[in-house]
């Protein structure tokens, strides 16, 4: 029965995905928008998971750093003496006064933050990667839709030629020209429809489904109002900085582009970014790791409670082998080099950390600086197509269609005239998904994710 079904799920008379909740995915609409991909791609991302888990595991990392160190407990019971080594029972408590565990809790603080970092980084990527597919998917299929149009016209001009060589109007051998561009359209078109196949595998597995799966409608690659593409000098027209991720249960509007200044993007983009704020950490838990091997060189308060022997009787505390509470003071005067050499070693650790941190501000702000260009450009290319090159390309086609009806053009124009059309029409989609991706790549080189949508949007 599912064999019969499956030409109909798949052709869109059923969306399949509609169709089948119970494989455990989710359920796509009939039209399917950037801010749903999104979501379902942060939703079932198990890089996302993972980056979760590591963030749960360093916060209990710090909280086992804040305690105390646990006491140590002696037993030995005397084999050839009545206490064979001083005492056979001994409990000692570490205090930590000087300095270790402060030490300690700021080494597991470090930490934290470069798993808090890392699951921040992660989460921005699988928003990039699901906006990219989606975008590719878009323009895969736009150029199935031109590719087809190319084929309908071939066809179109194929059947004005014939016509016309029944009539003794143009030569039999025009026919020729005609029918070798149908076959050329139709390999055109299917190379498309291949790339369409490839496309929709790619943000299938992006939000966690299964590759072969049908995708609805898509929104189209940008507003069919483009907002100017510089209001003046030095301000461009991008998305919003903090990209709004859908929660689980619900998509969230569509985000309205905002005008930030050239110096505003740059300054976002350095102080936004989770890998500085990793880079940091990482410098800062080097500078922890050499306060504790500081720390480590210091005196220390060890309370102790002690029994001589119990195994043959327990004696009064006056005798000396009884029970008695004491203090004890650690000394941690020799060094041999170790505690010292861990002291250089994190501090020049944390220093080549912090000329890391200063050459990935550097690198950001080129990354940013380049993706304020690409959109730009990629703005005022659809403005220019849509403007100029796409009506001269369209009058360009009818001019030479009504020409060959009409016996005025060779068919060699009209072929040509129409492969033309057919490039331009390639090309401004092209131009369409290369301004999406730019306004993508922008918002992922400026733009803030907060430790809240994180948690908020990978909770299970």
């Amino acid at each position: 029965m599912f064999r019969r079904l499956k030409p109909l799920l798949l052709g869109g008379f059923i969306p399949f995905a509609v169709c089948l909740p119970a494989m455990g995915q989710d359920a796509l609409p009939s039209t399917l928008s950037i801010e749903e991909a999104v979501g379902l791609a942060v939703r079932n991302s198990p890089r996302l998971v993972a980056a979760r888990g590591d963030a749960r595991s360093a916060s209990f990392g710090v909280s086992s750093a804040r305690a105390l160190v646990n006491p140590n407990a002696f037993f030995a019971p005397g084999i050839t003496s009545v206490s064979g080594t001083g005492e056979e029972f001994l409990i000692q408590q570490p205090l930590e006064i000087n300095g270790v565990r402060s030490a300690r809790a700021g080494i597991a603080h470090a930490g934290q933050r470069e798993a808090e970092a890392r699951s921040l980084s992660t989460l921005r990527e699988t928003v990039y990667a699901a906006q990219v597919a989606y975008y590719e998917l878009a323009c895969a299929r736009e150029q199935v839709a031109v590719a087809g149009e190319a084929l309908t016209v071939a066809r179109e001009f194929d059947r004005i030629a014939r016509r016309q060589v029944e009539e003794g109007v143009r030569p039999g051998i025009e026919l020729a020209q005609t029918g070798l561009e149908i076959s050329r359209s139709q390999v055109q078109f299917t190379s498309a429809e291949g790339r369409e196949e490839s496309a929709r595998a790619a943000l299938n597995t992006v939000i966690g489904r299964d590759t072969g799966d049908a995708v609805g409608k898509l929104s189209p690659l940008i507003p069919a109002e483009l907002p100017p593409a510089e209001t003046e000098p030095g301000t461009v027209a991008v998305p919003p900085v903090a990209p709004q991720l859908p929660a689980p249960s619900a998509p969230v509007a569509p985000a309205q582009p905002s005008d930030l200044s050239t110096t505003t993007l740059l300054g976002r983009a350095v102080s936004s970014r989770a890998e500085i704020a990793g880079g940091t950490a990482s410098a800062q838990r080097f500078r922890a790791e050499a306060a504790l091997a500081r720390a480590e060189g210091r005196p220390d308060i060890v309370p102790q409670f002690r029994v001589g022997y119990f195994t043959r009787g327990l004696e009064p505390a006056s005798s000396g082998n009884g029970a008695g509470i004491g203090i004890a003071i650690t000394l941690p005067i020799l060094d041999y080099g170790s505690r010292r050499n861990r002291v250089r070693q994190a501090e020049e650790s944390a220093r080549a950390q912090d000329a890391r941190v200063d050459g990935l501000r550097r690198d950001i702000e080129r990354e940013a600086a380049q993706s304020i260009a690409r959109e730009r450009a990629a703005r005022r290319a659809v403005e220019l197509y849509r403007a100029d090159v796409l009506p001269q390309a369209k009058r360009l086609l009818d001019g030479s269609r009504i020409g060959f009806r009409e016996g005025r053009t060779s068919v060699i124009s009209l072929i040509e005239a129409g492969r033309s059309y057919r490039t331009v029409q390639s090309e401004y989609v092209n131009a369409l998904a290369e301004a999406a991706l730019a306004r993508a790549e922008l918002s992922r080189a400026t733009g803030a994710v907060s430790p809240a949508d994180f948690s908020e949007r990978t909770n299970p």
